[in-house]
């Protein structure tokens, strides 16, 4: 369904600025290399009105997050040693608020919530998603399989009370009624608790040109500014802001129910300060170009690492696989495998390409000489771990932000 407002504001004036093409649903990775897809048009638009960066095409949760969706949170080691640390840091810093009740909104397999049950704090997970859920489950955790919406938080203020901290990581790119969800939010905090969201940063997605992070999935694309006006039109202030690395780049909010001091005021003015360029139409005018001399570069690139006679494959079979490698046209001829780490994926195809997916531990993962990684904020913790295969002469093709060779 094409949208036709602005999910925050409601406003009705939508400026296209990005268009990737189609693409089908970049977390359901079919099982045979001729299962039917879905493709559904890849635009991002920026409200008028409000500043808001959002997807033009609004897809149903029950599509997205059905029995064929595929992402889990604890999937690989780089996202569980993430979880481990970003729970920890809550813990020791508002340990007073966690013993009052920790709820996570889209807490996907408890990956992250895991960690707070194991110090004995009173938890509960909220997701649609019915896999991972079942994963969270078994694992013991308390999670209900549905989304989070201000009727259901309402519920469960009168069932049980309210919350210290509620925590939304990495979903608020992925709520489709913004404003229901964080009045959800609002209900179930009393006027001590907090709220911490993290969520990919819109401006280093356009200075870095990361097309890895737009996908249907990701109906939202926030900056501080934005967040922040949004958040107030349902009781909810910015008392703090960070800008953290997270897929790239993202940033960490901490929202509370009542205004922010003088202090925290100021720390979140030098980053709203620093996002007035956001504001001009220049800056969304240009993205189109830049996006398409980064796919020719690439190209180039996968080109000449095979005419070279190396055998190119791709690395990561993540959401941003499904993007790139449609977008750029890198079908099975030029990348006709993608290793990951992920146990549910092996076996099955990228979307759209239908690019197999295979083990590290794979017969075809071993004999590659260059890996396209489709997943450049695993960059760094790639490179240290799997060592020995550039010591044997192995080559990266890194796919963003610039396009190089390694």
């Amino acid at each position: 369904m094409l949208r036709d407002e602005c999910g925050a504001c409601g406003g009705p004036d939508l400026r296209v600025f990005l268009d990737l093409g189609k693409t089908p649903l970049a977390n359901s990775f079919p099982a045979t290399a001729d299962e039917a897809e879905t493709w559904y048009p890849l635009q991002l638009a920026r409200c008028g009105s409000c500043g808001l960066v959002q997807q033009t095409e609004v897809i149903p949760d029950a599509d997205i997050y059905g029995p064929g969706y595929g992402f889990y949170s604890g999937g690989s080691a780089a996202q569980r040693a993430y979880h481990a640390a970003g729970a920890a840091m809550l813990m020791d810093r508002y340990p007073g608020l966690c013993r009052k009740g920790v709820l996570e909104v889209a807490c996907n397999d408890g990956s992250m919530l895991g960690h707070f049950v194991g110090r004995g704090y009173d938890t509960l997970g909220v997701d649609p998603a019915a896999g991972p859920v079942a994963k969270a489950a078994e694992a013991g955790l308390n999670v209900l399989g549905q989304p989070f919406t201000a009727d259901l938080a309402r519920q469960l203020r009168d069932d049980r009370g309210t919350f210290g901290l509620v925590i939304a990581y990495n979903s608020m790119a992925h709520i489709n009624d913004l404003g229901d969800v964080l009045t959800g939010m609002r209900e179930v905090m009393a006027p001590a608790s907090l709220a911490v969201v993290e969520v990919q940063y819109l401006p280093d997605l356009i200075a870095g040109n990361l097309i890895g992070q737009v996908y249907h999935e990701h109906r939202y694309f926030h900056s501080v500014s934005s967040f922040g006006r949004m958040a107030r039109l349902h009781g909810l202030y910015l008392v703090g802001a960070e800008l953290i690395e997270l897929q790239g780049g993202g940033m960490r909010l901490y929202l509370a129910t009542t205004p922010a001091n003088a202090g925290e005021a100021r720390a979140v003015q030098t980053i709203l300060t620093s996002e007035r360029w956001l504001n001009r139409d220049a800056t969304y005018d240009g993205m189109q170009g830049r996006v398409d001399r980064n796919r020719d570069h690439l190209l180039a690139l996968v080109d000449a690492e095979r005419k070279a006679g190396r055998d190119v494959v791709g690395y990561a079979a993540a959401a941003k696989a499904t993007t790139i490698l449609n977008y750029c046209g890198l079908g099975r001829d030029m990348i006709p495998y993608v290793i990951d780490t992920t146990e549910y994926k092996w076996g099955r195809y990228v979307p759209g390409v239908k690019t197999r997916i295979v083990a590290p531990d794979s017969v075809e993962a071993d004999v590659a000489d260059t890996r396209l990684l489709l997943t450049s904020n695993y960059l760094g913790s790639v490179l240290r771990n799997d060592r020995a295969f550039l010591d044997k002469g192995g080559r990266w093709v890194l796919a963003e932000p610039f396009p190089t060779v390694v």
